[in-house]
């Protein structure tokens, strides 16, 4: 057992279900669970994923966290500066970075370093309670050049989760 905790995904990717399992590491970075040769482990149901959550860590989630690639698709062709919901663009960002700690992926990375005052923005509009004053918001506002770099980061995570499936 190389994780901490594992938590089960059931995803929507290209009109189909699937199931992950994502792993919160020890000495090794939270990832996605993947083969050795950098292929993500799918699952057809719950409880296959479940089973090998058990094997893999010390402790599993009872939730399953639920992600819809096909609306981060549908977003990253409609969205505009008036549509960014920071918790759906957080969540997908964020699964796109432990993704790619299963392997490189210079389209990623390259993406994601373009946009990393994106991201901050993202993450404070998140208006998390123990870093929000108490009675004070955050609103990000959205310039069109960073709606680009935005959809190019997520653009690109979708590219590598669909190469490594």
């Amino acid at each position: 057992m190389s994780a901490r905790v594992a938590t089960v995904c059931r995803c929507r990717l290209d009109g189909r279900g699937l199931f992950f399992v994502w792993l919160g590491g020890r000495r090794t970075p939270d990832r996605v669970a993947a083969t050795k040769s950098g292929r993500i482990r799918g699952f057809v149901s719950e409880h296959e994923a479940r089973t090998f959550a058990k094997a893999a860590s010390e402790h599993v989630d009872k939730k399953v966290i639920r992600y819809d690639f096909d609306r981060v698709a549908l977003w990253c062709n409609t969205g505009t500066t008036k549509d960014v919901d920071c918790n759906f663009v957080n969540d997908a960002w964020n699964f796109f970075i432990d993704v790619r700690a299963v392997g490189a992926c210079a389209s990623f990375d390259r993406a994601h370093r373009k946009a990393n005052k994106c991201y901050d923005k993202v993450f404070w509009g998140l208006n998390l309670p123990a870093m929000t004053p108490k009675g004070r918001s955050y609103e990000p506002v959205w310039r069109t050049a960073e709606i680009k770099l935005m959809k190019d980061v997520l653009r690109a995570g979708l590219d590598n989760l669909r190469s490594r499936l």
